[in-house]
């Protein structure tokens, strides 16, 4: 039996040392360009894409010491189809608030430099693409596979959404000790009753 923990462990050790290698990719990249800061804040909170795409800076508060992210919508995108906005509804589960880690918190410090430089206001989109409009789920998809492509090659022929909420869920329970509905609750999931 000890060659399979040794085998799970070297696993882990992996995984790890590639989540720390797209981290840096991120923390570098985001200096020069705030894609990798959209990036970096998927990585770090977990929120679904659509989610991402559709948060506005007054999506953004502080409570004592904390930064949260609150999670009330998700911008929706079919192929060559235009975005739609859908809120959740409050009875869905869906609705939550996602506190930010350092690295998120820097990662939103970028975003929002970006868009109170261009002056945006308040109730504006948070991730912006060319003309100051909405980042859309497919370019933000596709950016992701570029970013994940040059950290591990494997990764680009999965869901980028699976690796990063997988990576952000094993975060919640294994570093911070959470319990598996504490995780499940931050990704907007709800746990199957039988």
């Amino acid at each position: 039996s000890t060659p399979i923990k040794s085998s799970a462990a070297s696993d882990v050790y992996k995984r790890q040392e590639e989540m720390r290698m797209l981290t840096a990719l991120c923390i570098e990249g985001m200096q020069t360009d705030i894609r990798y800061a959209s990036v970096l804040l998927h990585l770090t909170t977990g929120v679904k894409t659509g989610e991402l795409c559709g948060l506005n800076i007054d999506n953004l508060m502080r409570y004592k010491d904390a930064v949260y992210i609150e999670i009330g919508a998700k911008s929706v995108q079919n192929r060559g189809k235009v975005a739609e906005w859908k809120p959740y509804e409050r009875e869905s589960g869906k609705l939550r608030r996602i506190p930010c880690t350092p690295l998120a918190q820097a990662a939103l410090s970028v975003l929002l430099k970006s868009r109170l430089e261009a002056g945006a206001k308040v109730d504006a989109p948070l991730i912006v693409g060319e003309g100051g409009r909405r980042w859309d789920v497919l370019k933000l998809r596709a950016f992701e596979k570029e970013v994940l492509q040059k950290v591990v090659p494997e990764y680009a022929k999965i869901s980028r959404t699976d690796v990063i909420r997988t990576s952000f869920e094993h975060y919640c329970r294994v570093i911070c000790g959470m319990s598996d509905g504490s995780a499940q609750k931050l990704l907007g999931l709800s746990l199957i009753h039988i």
